[in-house]
């Protein structure tokens, strides 16, 4: 792409150069000589305005239509998601937990809907959730021989015995939608945050999700493209799919089949391995 900025500074500085060019000109050469130079100088700049117009002009035609085909594909795969999505999770039983703060929960629960899945619970962790908050505020032989965080996947497969979430709620440390404690086939991790918030998908995602996978549930680990902390390498370190660009078309689809079954790292970020999966298997 053309630099103008260092073509503008570029004919500032000949103007400079310019006008002390004259000054001196007139000093030791004729008036007639000094008016030529000028003249040519001033020509040869105007055309190079004039070049500058025209690929102005260019750059700007190849940006809408570059825009245009943008809208078109996205329009396109808008129209498309109905098609590959529309129950192809028929029957699956899924819980979800967003831990970061960077994702409208609603948007995946209407994708695993359209999908025909069965979301049984959706647990929010409100960004004031500490272990020091909740330990603070919840009795302490309930706690005694169990992490905190274990606790909580524990009610997310087995219901809430301990009566844990009343505390969480009451305190405004969670959300939660739906019924704990009934047979869920996957657990979908939303991460990702706008906030720093520490190391807390190191205390809070990562013992979450060792507890699910040593209750042999598949963890799907997802976030969207544009997240200033990600979540990605927390979630990587663990043996579970990861879908780094969940607001996009792509990213919903690459979730859908990891729910499936299919393992990897999906998106486009650099922890990626490939933007989907393997739409054929």
């Amino acid at each position: 792409m053309v630099d103008y900025k260092y073509h503008v500074i570029t004919l500032v500085a000949i103007f400079l150069a310019l006008g002390i060019g004259i000054l001196i000109g007139s000093m030791m050469l004729g008036g007639d000589f000094v008016v030529e130079q000028q003249k040519n100088l001033i020509d040869r700049l105007e055309n190079d305005f004039r070049q500058m117009r025209v690929q102005t002009s260019l750059v700007k035609n190849d940006l809408a239509a570059a825009k245009e085909n943008i809208k078109n594909y996205q329009d396109f795969c808008q129209e498309m998601l109905p098609i590959l999505a529309k129950d192809r999770l028929k029957g699956l039983r899924v819980a979800v937990i967003q831990t970061g703060n960077s994702f409208p929960i609603d948007d995946i629960d209407s994708l695993l809907q359209l999908a025909g899945t069965e979301v049984k619970s959706v647990t929010t962790i409100l960004e004031d959730f500490t272990i020091a908050d909740v330990s603070a505020n919840f009795p302490e032989e309930i706690l005694k021989g169990s992490q905190l965080v274990r606790l909580l996947g524990e009610t997310v497969l087995y219901g809430d015995s301990a009566n844990l979430v009343p505390v969480l709620k009451e305190k405004k440390l969670v959300s939660t939608t739906g019924t704990f404690g009934e047979l869920v086939d996957a657990v979908i991790m939303v991460g990702g945050s706008q906030t720093d918030q520490g190391e807390q998908a190191k205390w809070l995602d990562e013992p979450l999700i060792d507890y699910f996978l040593e209750n042999e549930i598949r963890v799907i680990g997802v976030e969207p493209s544009n997240v200033v902390h990600s979540y990605m390498g927390y979630y990587q370190s663990k043996p579970v799919a990861t879908v780094d660009n969940i607001e996009t078309v792509p990213g919903k689809i690459a979730l859908l089949y990891a729910l499936l079954g299919q393992e990897g790292n999906f998106g486009i970020k650099k922890t990626a391995q490939r933007l989907i999966p393997d739409l054929l298997n």
